[in-house]
Order: C-alpha cells, then sequence, then structure tokens
C-alpha cells in the first residue's frame, strides 16, 4: 500500500512540474491537450528506461568468478 502510495504521489508531483515548467493552465483547452501529450511522453520514456535498466540488469553476471581447485587443506 506504501509502495503505491509513493507512486501516485511521484506521478502527480511530476505532472505539477510539467505544468509549471510549461505554463499550462488547465482552464484552457490547449493547455490540457499540451500536458497530456508531455506527460504521456514522459511517463512512456520512463517505462522504456526502466525496461532497457532491467534488461540490462538481468544481463550481468552477477556470480563472482571462483577459482576452482582440486587441491585439499594440507
Amino acid at each position: 500500500m506504501k509502495t503505491l502510495v509513493f507512486v501516485l504521489m511521484f506521478l502527480i508531483i511530476c505532472g505539477l512540474v510539467i505544468v509549471n515548467n510549461n505554463t499550462l493552465y488547465f482552464s484552457q483547452k490547449d493547455d490540457l491537450k499540451t500536458f497530456g501529450t508531455l506527460y504521456l511522453g514522459w511517463v512512456n520514456q520512463v517505462f522504456q528506461n526502466a525496461r532497457t535498466l532491467t534488461g540490462n540488469v538481468i544481463q550481468m553476471d552477477w556470480l563472482p568468478k571462483a577459482e576452482i581447485s582440486n587441491q585439499t587443506n594440507k
């Protein structure tokens, strides 16, 4: 539940940053359309970056290279 609240707050705050940086007013239809385009483009880019990051993490070799030896401790 906390994770969902965090994600929603993050998305709302980022939406407010987009509105503030582009001086958009929700009372104007053109600004609403601009906001929708910018916000959905941003969300799409976030998911693409997360997908790329996940793919790179999966491909990494996480196990240390161990030296295999048949010697016993003497």
